[in-house]
Formats: structure tokens, sequence, C-alpha cells
């Protein structure tokens, strides 16, 4: 159960085989003492209850985030860890403990799992296949997709809120601009005609009175009673006005 395919499957069978011991020869604490499971390598029937007591030692680790850096660093620190042991019978490709012998079978302070299919040692070889780094470097696209679509996804957003601003400062300025527009200028006080006249020669010219020292010391005002010839004016204009109705009304009354 220790060698490819079999210890390819799954990484708790990976686990197992480095890590737990039987009751015959390979009864040495490997993973600690009161820490090494003991699990018959020759069935998986007792792989569940053997892996639970590795996996609450394994939870005890710091968790940290799954990534795709994180998965490839780990993946190439296990595979650091393989060694090549060379026999008579043949060389072998392992990870775990191993005291000599060409398999990981139940040897003394043997605990190990056989990698050696996976890497071809002649030329005429095969690489086999191992099931669980297939799966991880999967997740390992996985996750390089995902993280590329939640970077686009920010760099779109950004440039929505970039955009979103222009439309806005536009708008915000076109709107002011009309408002300006209709809005009537501030009519420029007129100052009166006489008052605008500096001199007296401009000032008389214009139907005004001088009043000063000399020709440019002074001020111009309207001559007097101009005011009160239009009040005049406008006095006859109402009277007018009364006397026409007096008279309509008089001929009315003689009848």
């Amino acid at each position: 159960m220790c060698a490819l395919p079999s210890v390819g499957k799954a990484l708790c069978l990976t686990l197992l085989c480095v890590c737990t011991k039987t009751r015959s020869s390979a009864n040495t604490d490997v993973c600690g003492n009161t820490r090494t499971p003991e699990f018959n390598w020759g069935s998986a029937a007792g792989a569940p209850a053997a892996y639970t007591a590795l996996d609450a030692i394994c939870k005890k680790h710091t968790n940290a985030k799954v990534t795709s850096e994180f998965i490839l660093a780990k993946l190439g620190q296990l595979f650091g860890t393989l060694k090549t042991l060379t026999h008579g019978s043949g060389d072998m490709i392992h990870l775990g403990a191993h005291s000599g012998s060409q398999h990981c079978d139940d040897r003394a302070a043997s605990a190990c799992a056989d990698f050696t299919k996976a890497y071809p040692l002649t030329s005429g070889g095969t690489a086999g296949n191992i099931a669980w780094e297939k799966h991880l470097l999967a997740a390992v696209e996985k996750l390089k997709k995902a993280d590329h679509a939640a970077q686009e996804k920010q760099r779109t957003e950004a440039t929505i809120k970039a955009l979103r601003g222009q439309v806005e400062l536009v708008f915000n300025r076109t709107a002011a601009a009309k408002i300006y527009a209709t809005k009537s200028p501030n009519p420029v006080a007129r100052p009166p005609i006489c008052d605008s006249h500096k001199s007296n020669t401009t000032c008389t010219k214009n139907n005004c009175k001088w009043k000063g020292t000399n020709e440019t010391e002074g001020e111009c005002k309207p001559k007097e009673g101009e005011g009160a010839v239009k009040a005049e004016n406008d006095e006859k204009t109402t009277n007018t006005t009364r006397n026409t109705i007096v008279i309509n009304k008089v001929p009315i009354l003689l009848l």
C-alpha cells in the first residue's frame, strides 16, 4: 500500500505511510513517543482511525491562507525531502525513514512512502502520476485564475470610479455654466445726468447748473425748478383727466 500508485491516491495515505507503526517489525515511534499510531500497511481498512490521530496533531499547526504560491511552496518543501536509496535489487526514491531494504514494507525503524515509479531511473522507464500532486496543481491553476479575475475586477472598478468622477465633474460644470448664463447681470447704477459732468463747460452745455469756483472745481447740479416743472406737468396731466371727467358729467346733469 505504501508505494505508487496506492500512495499517490491521497495525501492522507502518504502521511500514514511515513508516520505510523505496526505491532511487528516496524514498531518504532518514528513521529514521536505516544504520537505514532498503529496501522496495518497491508490493508486500508484501519486508515480512517489511524489518520484521525495524525489529523489532530496536524491541526495544531498555524493555519495559513491557501494561495497558489503557498501550495507550490509546500509541494517544493515536500518533494525536497525525497531520498534515493541504492540497493542491489534496484534503487528506490522514497519519503520518510528507511532502514535499508528495497521497499517500504514492514521493516524495523522504517516508515516510508515509495515514489520510485514517479521518477524513472532508467532510459526506458516512464514516469507515473502522483494523483494528489495533480489535484493540487489543478487547484493552483484555479487559484491563479481566481486571483487574476479579482485583480481585473479591481481594475475595472477603479476605471469605472474614475470615469464616474469625470462625468460628474463635466455635469457639474455644465450645470453651473447654465445657471450663470440665465442670471441677469448686475445692473450698473447710472448716475444722474448732471452729476456726471465734471467741468463747467460740459455741465452748462447739457442744460445743468455749475456750482464751483473755476472750470473744474465744483459740482454740476440740475437747474432749480426742473423738478417742480416735472411735478407740475404731472399734475396737469392728472387735472386734465379729472376735468375731463367733470365735463363729461355736466351734460348729463343738465338733461
